[in-house]
């Protein structure tokens, strides 16, 4: 009896333990209906300044932790399918598309 009292006081304390320490996450959900969140994401990278980078085919997509900014043809893009994503040394974003 005394060995299985052990055995729960034990695990009840790594159960608490682990609830301090475990790392909690927020997930949000983004509808497909958000401008520019292409089925096709060739990469993703995060920049010195914190903004996540998309590289899809329908353009490049910067997203600031709130929203998705598409950026296009419309923007300077010679094409809309975004194949590789760069970050220079000074924090320039070097951006790859198809020929």
């Amino acid at each position: 009896m005394l060995i299985k009292f052990k055995f729960l006081i034990i695990f009840l304390l790594m159960l608490l333990v682990n609830n301090f320490y475990s790392q909690r996450f927020t997930i949000k959900h983004f509808p497909p209906e958000v401008r520019g969140l292409s089925a096709i994401c060739n990469q993703i990278i995060q920049d010195s300044k914190g903004f996540l980078w998309v590289a899809t085919n329908d353009g490049l997509c910067r997203f600031d932790g709130d929203n998705f900014k598409l950026y296009t043809t419309d923007d300077g893009l010679n094409r809309p399918e975004i194949n590789c994503l760069e970050e220079g040394s000074n924090g320039d974003l070097w951006v790859c598309t198809k020929a």
